[in-house]
């Protein structure tokens, strides 16, 4: 008699473990997620054209929802109310195969270049793939769809020179002498 009792309470759990995992998918669903971009096209170093500033809308983040930007021992991380994300680690501190899995975006040499938007809903990095190189490979982190997008100039992948310094006005980001034409997506310079 015991035996069955047993049976019926591991298919209780099973049914919970079940349910579990069903929320978990449904609510973490791979739109949520956010995804590495893989297209690899030509970067190149730009200088770029005069631009005018797009006048951006009265957004913030939640007072929950803001971002406290560190760089310590090499990692490049945002903490919110909900955990802790890592944006970018020094490729020194790693094996290659860890390195080998961030070659796109994730791992910087040296010292990470960051900014955050006056508005804490942007986070502008710039990750130099060697220590001694003069360009960087710059990314905007979307605190509000935890997403991180690569910057691009009029559609294309860019590097940008280190000299040349990120600046926000509102939510518009400027590098150089170009800057966002969205400023819903500060990451799409020269539109």
């Amino acid at each position: 008699m015991s035996g069955h009792r047993h049976e019926k309470a591991a298919l209780v759990v099973l049914a919970y473990a079940i349910a579990g995992v069903t929320a978990f998918i449904f609510y973490n669903s791979p739109a949520d997620l956010p995804s590495q971009n893989t297209n690899l096209l030509p970067a190149a170093a730009f200088l770029g054209a005069n631009v005018t500033l797009a006048v951006a809308p009265e957004v913030t983040v939640p007072d929950n929802q803001k971002p406290i930007v560190s760089y310590l021992d090499g990692v490049l991380r945002v903490s919110l109310l909900d955990g802790e994300r890592v944006l970018s680690f020094n490729g020194d501190n790693a094996n290659e195969e860890t390195r080998n899995d961030f070659a796109v975006q994730g791992v910087h040499y040296g010292e990470i270049n960051y900014l955050v938007s006056e508005t804490d809903e942007f986070v502008f990095f710039c990750e130099k793939k060697a220590a001694e190189a003069n360009i960087c490979s710059p990314f905007v982190y979307d605190v509000l769809t935890d997403t991180i997008y690569p910057v691009r100039l009029s559609g294309t992948l860019v590097d940008i020179i280190n000299s040349a310094e990120p600046a926000w006005n509102g939510t518009v980001l400027s590098v150089g002498t170009d800057s966002s034409k969205d400023p819903v997506k500060p990451w799409l310079l020269g539109y």
